[in-house]
C-alpha cells in the first residue's frame, strides 16, 4: 500500500482515469510503491482502442482496465514505476514533471543516464564512480557501514575529484534504515544474484566510468579505492584486492588474510568485495551476468567472464598496499574468520591503523551477536 505524496498522486490519477472511462472497470491493485508515469490521455486512448488493458510495473500488474462485454485479450502496457529508477525512457516526460512534486532530486533511466532537475547529467570525463552494495538484514552493522560510507568514504572520494553515487539493493526492512543515505535504493527479494545483476545494470544505466562492489560488512579505505581504480584504468577492464583484513567481533582481534590459496576456485582472482569494473567491462556484460540462482554459481560465472579477458593476475590484482579494508565478522557471517588461514595483527598495524578513531572504537566494541 502507498502512503504520502505517492499515494495521493496515484489515487488522483486512478480516479480521473475512472471518470474518463465510464464504460470500463478500473481496478487498482495498489501493492507496490510504483506511480503512474503515462499521461491520462495516453491511457484513455489505449483503453478505447484495445478495450482491455493491463498497466504494468517491473513488479507486475498494477492497474487493470476492463470494458464490459469486451472479449479481446488485454494489451500489456508498461505504465508504472518507482520514480527513482525508470525501466524505460518512454516514461521520462511524466517523471520529469512529477519529480519536484514528489521531492525526488534525481533519478536514473534504463539505458538513458542520470537526470537531475529534469535534465540529463553527463559524467565528468573518467570520473563517475558508482558504489554498488547488496544488503540483507544485519541491521546494526548496516547502520554502522552506512554511516561510514556516507560520512567518510564518499566525501574522501569526492576530494579525489570523483563524482560518487551510492546504489544499494535490498529488502523493505533495510530500505527503512538506509534509503535516505543512498542515492538510489532498489527493493528486491532476497536473491543475491538478482541484486548484483540489478546493481550492474544500474551502473551501466548511470554511464559509470567505474563501479566498485562493496559488501555491507566491509570498511574500505579511500586510498585502496584509488589504487584499484588506477589498476583498472591501466588494463581497461577491472581490478581486485589480493589481501584483506578482518576483525573478529567474537575474539576482538584483527586478522590479516593474504589471499585465496592455491587450489581454491578464486585463487588469483582476488576478493569479491572491493572489485572495480570499468565502463568498458560493464558495457560488455550480458543481461544477468551472475545468473539467477541466489548464492550459487555466481563466482564461477563471473570468473569465466573475467578469464575471457586474458589478463595476467599482476595486471588486475592490487597487492602490497599500505591500507587494507576491514571486514567486520559477527555470528551472522557466512564467511567465517577461521575458514581460511590468517594471522593475527595488532590494532596499530599499518594495514588497519587508517581507521578513523570513532569507527575503530565502534568496531572494537561491536557485539558478536548483534542483529
Amino acid at each position: 500500500m502507498q502512503t504520502g505524496a505517492a499515494g495521493i498522486v496515484r489515487g488522483v490519477w486512478v480516479q480521473e482515469l475512472s471518470r474518463l472511462l465510464p464504460k470500463h472497470e478500473v481496478q487498482d491493485f495498489n501493492l507496490t510503491g510504483a506511480i503512474p508515469l503515462l499521461s491520462i490521455a495516453d491511457v484513455v486512448e489505449k483503453a478505447r482502442k484495445s478495450k482491455n488493458v493491463d498497466l504494468l510495473s517491473e513488479s507486475g500488474l498494477e492497474v487493470s482496465i476492463r470494458e464490459a462485454q469486451a472479449k479481446s485479450p488485454p494489451s500489456h502496457v508498461l505504465g508504472f514505476s518507482e520514480l527513482s529508477v525508470l525501466p524505460d525512457i518512454r516514461l521520462l516526460p511524466r517523471a520529469v514533471e512529477l519529480a519536484p512534486v514528489m521531492g525526488v532530486e534525481r533519478f536514473v533511466v534504463s539505458g538513458g543516464g542520470l537526470y537531475s532537475g529534469g535534465h540529463l547529467v553527463p559524467p565528468k570525463e573518467g570520473k563517475r564512480l558508482i558504489i554498488l552494495t547488496p544488503v540483507h538484514q544485519r541491521v546494526t552493522l548496516l547502520k554502522l557501514f552506512a554511516k561510514y560510507t556516507r560520512e567518510y568514504l564518499i566525501p574522501a572520494l569526492r576530494w579525489l575529484d570523483f563524482e560518487v553515487l551510492w546504489v544499494c539493493a535490498g529488502g523493505s526492512e533495510e530500505r527503512d534504515i538506509i534509503e535516505r543515505l543512498t542515492d538510489f535504493y532498489i527493493e528486491l527479494p532476497n536473491n543475491l544474484a538478482a541484486k548484483k545483476n540489478k546493481l550492474f545494470e544500474i551502473a551501466k544505466d548511470l554511464h559509470a566510468d567505474f563501479a566498485i562492489c562493496i559488501d555491507s560488512d566491509d570498511f574500505v579505505p579511500p586510498s585502496a579505492v584509488k589504487h584499484l581504480i588506477r589498476k583498472a584504468e591501466t588494463n581497461t577492464f577491472w581490478s581486485a584486492l589480493e589481501a584483506f583484513t578482518f576483525f573478529s567481533a567474537e575474539k576482538k582481534e584483527y586478522h590479516y588474510f593474504g589471499g585465496y590459496p592455491e587450489g581454491h576456485d578464486l585463487h588469483g582472482q582476488g576478493l569479491g568485495s572491493g572489485r572495480v569494473y570499468t565502463r568498458k567491462f560493464l558495457t560488455s556484460l550480458d543481461d544477468n551476468p551472475l545468473g539467477s540462482e541466489g548464492n550459487k554459481g555466481m563466482d564461477i560465472r563471473l570468473r569465466k567472464t573475467l578469464e575471457a579477458l586474458c589478463l595476467e593476475p599482476q595486471e588486475y590484482l592490487v597487492s602490497q598496499i599500505r591500507e587494507l579494508p576491514v571486514g567486520l565478522k559477527t555470528n551472522q557471517n557466512i564467511w567465517k574468520v577461521g575458514q581460511y588461514a590468517t594471522s593475527v595483527i595488532p590494532a596499530n598495524d599499518k594495514t588497519v591503523s587508517w581507521l578513523p578513531e570513532s569507527l575503530s572504537e565502534a568496531i572494537r566494541t561491536f557485539p558478536h551477536n548483534a542483529d
